[in-house]
């Protein structure tokens, strides 16, 4: 798997940080990276890439459930299955 910041991910301001777990006044321990846009677009953006990390595993762990299921499955269930694993490549290699 590629590697990426580790941690929970959220949008602040417009940019996408970590979570803090310190015990420091501030919301954030590392900025994973800051948009370059409108305020308004910044923002939902930063809350789709924020939520990221949480999506890939869903989507790993709603694959390997179909994999197990795979004989059950009807060919349109397949095909969503084949195109689950290849974003997950796509995000991962």
């Amino acid at each position: 798997m590629a590697k990426h910041t580790q941690g929970n991910w959220k949008e602040y301001k417009g940019n996408i940080v970590t979570e803090s777990k310190s015990e420091l006044p501030i919301d954030f321990d590392a900025n994973i990276c800051k948009l370059n846009t409108f305020l308004e677009e910044a923002e939902a953006n930063a809350k789709l890439i924020a939520a990221a990390p949480e999506l890939l595993e869903a989507l790993e762990e709603t694959t390997n459930t179909l994999k197990f299921l795979s004989e059950h499955l009807t060919e349109a269930g397949k095909m969503e299955l084949q195109k689950a694993l290849l974003i997950i490549q796509k995000a991962t290699n």
